[in-house]
C-alpha cells in the first residue's frame, strides 16, 4: 500500500469536515444575524477542531468500508447489488459514524474542563442517545440516494471524492445539531 492510498482519503476527511463545520457555522451565523443586529463572524476555533480530528480519524475506516463494500454481490445484476450495498451502508455506517461524531463532539467539547471523565462519558451516551435515532431517521432522505449515485458511476478507489462532497452538506447539519445541543433549549431562545 502507498502512502496516497491513505494520505489522499485523510486529507480528503479534514477538508469535508472543516468545510461542513465552517458552513453550519456560517449557516448559524446568518440565522442570529436578524436577532444580534448584525454583528461579525465569529469563527470558533475549537470547534473546526474538534471537526478536524474527528473527520481525520473517521477518514481511512469510512474510505476502507466503502472498498470493501464495492466488493460485496459482484455476482448480483448491478441494480440489485446497489440496492443491497446501499442498504447494508443504511443500517451499519450511518448509524457508527452518527454515534462516533456526537460521542467525539462530546468528549471533546469537555476537554480542558475540570469534569470527571465519568461525567465524560455519560455526558457523550446522553447526546448520542438523543441525537443519533434522529440523525439516522433523516439520512434516510439524504443518504441512500447519494449513496447510489457514488456506488453506480464512481470507481471504488475514488468514492471518497463524491461521498465527501455529499458529507460537507450532512456535515453542516449534523454541526449545526451538535451545536443545539450543547446549547441546550434555553439558549436557543
Amino acid at each position: 500500500m502507498k502512502l496516497g492510498n491513505s494520505l489522499y482519503p485523510v486529507l480528503y476527511g479534514l477538508a469535508t469536515f472543516s468545510a461542513g463545520d465552517l458552513l453550519a457555522q456560517g449557516l448559524e451565523h446568518a440565522r442570529r444575524d436578524g436577532v444580534d443586529g448584525g454583528q461579525p463572524f465569529q469563527h470558533d476555533r475549537a470547534r473546526t477542531g474538534r471537526a478536524l480530528v474527528i473527520g481525520g480519524t473517521a477518514a481511512l475506516p469510512t474510505h476502507y468500508y466503502f472498498l470493501f463494500l464495492s466488493t460485496l454481490w459482484k455476482t448480483y445484476p448491478r441494480a440489485q447489488s446497489i440496492l443491497y450495498k446501499v442498504g447494508l451502508n443504511l443500517v451499519t455506517l450511518a448509524p457508527m459514524l452518527n454515534s462516533y461524531f456526537f460521542g467525539m463532539q462530546s468528549l471533546l467539547g469537555d476537554y480542558g474542563t475540570a469534569k470527571p471523565w465519568s461525567l465524560r462519558w455519560s455526558s457523550a451516551a446522553q447526546r448520542i442517545k438523543d441525537k443519533v435515532p434522529r440523525a439516522c431517521v433523516e439520512g434516510i432522505f439524504f443518504w441512500p440516494t447519494a449513496t447510489a449515485i457514488n456506488l453506480a458511476l464512481v470507481p471504488p478507489r475514488f468514492q471518497y471524492i463524491p461521498q465527501g462532497m455529499a458529507g460537507i452538506v450532512w456535515q453542516s447539519v449534523l454541526s449545526m445539531k451538535n451545536s443545539t445541543a450543547r446549547k441546550g433549549p434555553a439558549q436557543l431562545q
